[in-house]
């Protein structure tokens, strides 16, 4: 059984190239369930993605506002969305 995993992050033409992966995929034979089940797990990977970024690039959980800002700038930059980027934040910080 042929399986994927596929998160797209940030703008349109990531969203195109996702769509254009999903469409080969299926050329290739996966599953339409699996490429379904594939596609709507992303947002809880994407936060996994961006809270491991962040561990990598501030081992220390940001102490001040100037070092949260530092670090939503880092995720926002990396094309994470203004919500999730606030998300990863906290989760690092719990």
């Amino acid at each position: 059984m042929k399986r994927y995993h596929l998160t797209t992050f940030g703008c349109q033409m990531n969203e195109h190239d996702s769509e254009r992966i999903e469409r080969r995929l299926t050329a290739l034979g996966v599953e339409p369930e699996l490429i379904a089940a594939a596609l709507s797990d992303g947002d809880s990977g994407e936060l996994e993605a961006a809270v491991a970024l962040l561990q990598r690039r501030f081992p220390t959980v940001p102490a001040d506002e100037r070092e949260r800002a530092r670090a939503l700038g880092l995720l926002l930059r990396k094309g994470y969305e203004l919500e999730l980027a606030h998300d990863a934040i906290r989760a690092q910080t719990n």
